[in-house]
């Protein structure tokens, strides 16, 4: 419990990012001083032109995905058979769970009470625990443990009982995944995954297939990668081709590839996994990301520009905000990247210019270049201008928008989701200030929500918070009858004091006040109090939470 609302906190002010990351710097180190070096980018470029050519058809297969699911609609309209329904609604949710995240959330839903209308409890598990395999690749962590704690594992069946084993421990490996904090076996979250692990080993001894995958993802987890090449390259010798887990599994391949240093084996299994990926019609395929990734550190700058941002337009088409996330954390090494290969042209160009100069014969010639590289130049000072917009408005939504749907109750799941699409549609369309308007409309709109919302975040840390804030005042200004279950305006701010915020600024921002409203309250407390400022924040920060565990 007490993970999640650190979480929360961490992503709602921003002072925390997912530090899930390989050792990048080595990576690059170890690459350029191979002495394979050129071969393996002679060998990563022809698999990632590979690639491109299946990319170029991407129209094409997102039609039959399309038509596809027309199908399965038509179907699911026509039928009245509640065999028939569920089925179909569980085939459209599958569909789904590759091109739109709250599209698939609902039909898993509908499943679910549909199949509790009939007293189909088997297939209400089944449906349920699509729903929180969903929720995690959506990044609601919170949301899908309490889905699967409310699961009587006694009463699934071994298929069944299998896929919430896999969901719980994807639960764990993706939590952990953006959780800061060390990443070794004694970690909570490795801990965690291990004991998920020597569960479904205890029950299903004989199931390769789901074992293997737990011990690709779990020596990943921990950056053992070469153990976790060799069981990733096992795990698709278990599964079927042409399936969304043989395409997601040639990827795992790809990751874990890369934190070993195999090079080209690691984009060489990413191109594949893409090419699957495109063929199934996904719009969720996070190997854009990694080949972003991978080919900054082998210097294909441009490659890794082009990826990144196709990554980022699925993440918008799958309506993930924390696909979204994702992508958008490499996204300031990539701009580095560029930043440096533009310096180093300018320089290369002032030493053209300078020795153009004095050679007068080729005077014409030298203008024709130093023009050609200017508007160049411009060129691409107007790319990172866009770039530099895109992850601004991506972080504000991903990072003031993520951390709300974490800490709401998940009833409100279907009205935010409308909300999300609204922006990411805007977005998409390029209608960037009608989704600041949205945002901005939002936020005042639900001012008074925000205010209860953090007024839970805080009496949760500190249950004493409104007792012992009293305590600091003289007896008089202590009201007769305390009520414990809200804040004041002023508690509120010593509320943020005490998380760590005691910047006026921040505060001011935070709870939508001026700066002169933050000191008015302030000076109201001090007035009231006998202590010093010095003494009063002193004894504020005494206030210890308590852990919910």
């Amino acid at each position: 419990m007490r993970t999640y609302i650190l979480l929360s906190l961490l992503i709602l002010f921003g002072v925390g990012k997912a530090t899930a990351k390989m050792d990048y710097p080595r990576l690059e180190k170890d690459f350029y001083l191979s002495p394979d070096k050129d071969k393996i980018l002679k060998e990563c470029k022809y698999y990632l032109h590979e690639m491109d050519r299946v990319l170029q058809d991407t129209a094409r297969y997102n039609e039959a995905k399309r038509e596809k699911i027309r199908r399965l609609q038509r179907q699911l309209v026509a039928t009245k058979n509640y065999s028939a329904q569920v089925m179909l609604l569980l085939d459209l949710q599958q569909e789904y769970a590759i091109l739109n995240l709250p599209i698939s959330l609902e039909y898993a839903v509908k499943a679910k009470h549909l199949a509790l209308q009939q007293n189909d409890y088997s297939t209400f598990y089944l449906a349920t625990i699509k729903e929180a395999a969903l929720l995690v690749k959506g990044g609601y962590f919170r949301q899908s443990a309490a889905l699967l704690e409310h699961i009587p594992k006694e009463k699934l069946n071994d298929t069944l009982l299998a896929q919430y084993y896999e969901t719980l421990f994807d639960l764990n490996f993706e939590d952990g995944f953006v959780f800061p904090g060390e990443k070794n076996k004694h970690d909570t979250f490795s801990k965690a995954m291990m004991a998920v692990y020597l569960e479904t080993k205890k029950r299903f001894p004989h199931h390769r297939l789901l074992l293997t995958k737990m011990q690709t993802e779990y020596y990943f987890h921990i950056g053992d990668y070469k153990r976790a090449v060799n069981y990733a390259l096992k795990l698709i010798t278990l599964i079927s081709p042409g399936t969304e887990d043989y395409a997601y599994h040639l990827g795992n391949v790809g990751y874990t590839s890369m934190g070993a240093g195999y090079y080209a084996q690691a984009i060489k299994y990413m191109a594949r996994s893409t090419e699957q990926q495109v063929k199934l019609g996904s719009a969720e395929y996070p190997t854009m990301r990694k080949l972003s990734e991978i080919c900054t550190i082998m210097g294909l700058h441009k490659e890794a520009f082009k990826y990144s941002a196709i990554g980022m337009e699925n993440a918008k088409r799958y309506e993930s905000l924390y696909r979204i996330y994702e992508v958008s954390q490499f996204y300031p090494m990539i701009h580095d990247n560029i930043i440096k290969t533009l310096t180093r042209q300018h320089n290369r160009l002032v030493v053209i210019v300078l020795i153009l100069i004095l050679m007068i014969i080729s005077f014409i010639v030298s203008i024709i270049i130093i023009r050609k590289k200017s508007t160049d130049l411009k060129r691409q000072n107007v790319i990172i201008a866009d770039i530099n917009h895109r992850l601004h408005e991506a972080n504000s939504i991903t990072i003031a928008v993520l951390g709300n749907l974490i800490s709401n109750q998940s009833a409100q799941r279907e009205k935010e989701n409308e909300f999300y699409k609204n922006v990411a549609r805007r977005i998409s369309v390029g209608e960037y200030n009608g989704a600041k308007d949205l945002l901005k409309n939002k936020s005042s709109k639900k001012s008074k929500d925000a205010y209860v919302l953090l007024d839970g975040i805080i009496l949760e840390l500190f249950p004493d918070f409104v007792t012992q804030f009293y305590n600091l005042l003289l007896p008089q200004h202590r009201p007769d009858n305390i009520k414990t279950d809200r804040l004041t305006p002023e508690m509120r701010i010593f509320g943020l004091i005490r998380l760590g915020i005691n910047n006026n600024s921040q505060l001011a921002a935070t709870l939508n006040y001026s700066v002169n409203t933050i000191k008015h309250y302030k000076t109201i407390v001090f007035n009231q109090s006998s202590l010093s400022n010095e003494e009063f924040y002193k004894r504020l920060m005494l206030i210890q939470y308590k852990s919910n565990e």
